[in-house]
């Protein structure tokens, strides 16, 4: 794998290969390279959109589950009955009693 530095009339530097193949080769793998580099980079952009997406997912659950709580609390601060906030909010008639503790 014999190489040579070669000035050019434009002062630059070229490398010059004496096998054909070997320069071949060096592409090849400059080549390869890069693609893995790009694969990776690839693969960090789908985890961060990724993680986005669950974190949006988990803040609007949160959200909801927020919002049912809050309802659950007005209705039983205007004294409804139990039957009907657990029809309206969903939650069990332990979850309601716990916020009552609470409220």
């Amino acid at each position: 794998m014999a190489r040579t530095i070669h000035k050019a009339k434009d002062n630059s530097l070229k490398l010059i290969f004496d096998e054909p193949g070997e320069a071949i080769e060096k592409v090849t793998k400059h080549l390869y390279d890069r693609r893995i580099q790009e694969m990776f980079t690839h693969i960090d952009n789908y985890s961060v959109q990724e993680t986005r997406r669950e974190a949006r997912a988990e803040g609007r659950t949160e959200g909801r589950a927020e919002g049912i709580v809050e309802v659950a609390k007005k209705l039983m601060a205007r004294n409804r009955p139990m039957d009907e906030i657990v029809e309206v909010t969903g939650l069990s008639r332990k979850e309601i009693e716990k916020l009552r503790v609470i409220v």
